[in-house]
């Protein structure tokens, strides 16, 4: 099992993972906000669209992105953005109006509100998002198969490429690879499960 395929596979699912928390998070508190349902819908686009088309729109919009880190952590984070959103949203909306507006009145600005009730009060949904990111940057194929480069080949591709080459030595990395990505993932699941709840 080549350690740099592992390494590359962490290194793009956790950035992945904090951009997709970033861009998810204002994006579902923006709309929660503002009261624009509509916007759930568009949430939902980067799931319409192959994992591979959108690999290959970077590709073809933005080629200089291939050849750095932030082209495949920007691919991963798109396809990851609709989960994000999907766990947050609910759960922005499940904070009960009475206290962002108890918290105005007694003084508390914008920033000081978000800081002190409603990330508090996110916490359960921030981790379930953080796990579903992380996850789906670990096991993504269609993108990075089309953007990566040898040197930042993740655990996905490395299996397919494995798997085209002749040879037990091969099939057997292959393996490894595969049993390798299922138990990183059941971890991450795990972790998701044991997680603290908090109830609103």
């Amino acid at each position: 099992v080549c350690s740099s395929d592992l390494m590359n596979s962490l290194k793009f699912a956790a950035l992945s993972m904090c951009v997709a928390l970033l861009i998810g998070g204002c994006f579902a508190w923006a709309t929660v906000r503002a009261g624009w349902r509509w916007l759930d819908s568009l949430s939902l686009l980067p799931l319409a669209t192959s994992a591979v088309t959108l690999g290959f729109g970077y590709l073809l919009a933005f080629p200089g992105l291939v050849t750095s880190t932030w082209g495949l952590v920007l691919a991963h984070s798109l396809i990851a953005f609709p989960f994000v959103t999907r766990s947050l949203l609910p759960a922005l909306r499940g904070i009960p109006a009475s206290l962002p507006q108890a918290a105005a009145v007694l003084g508390a600005g914008e920033w000081s509100i978000m800081r002190r009730i409603e990330l508090p009060l996110l916490v359960p949904a921030l981790l379930t998002a953080s796990a579903f990111a992380f996850a789906i940057s670990l096991g993504e194929f269609g993108a990075s198969l089309v953007i990566t480069r040898p040197e930042n080949a993740t655990i996905p591709v490395a299996i397919y490429d494995r798997l085209g080459r002749p040879g037990e030595a091969n099939w057997s990395a292959a393996l490894a690879l595969s049993t390798l990505l299922m138990v990183i993932t059941a971890a991450v699941m795990m972790l998701l499960e044991r997680s603290p709840r908090t109830e609103l």
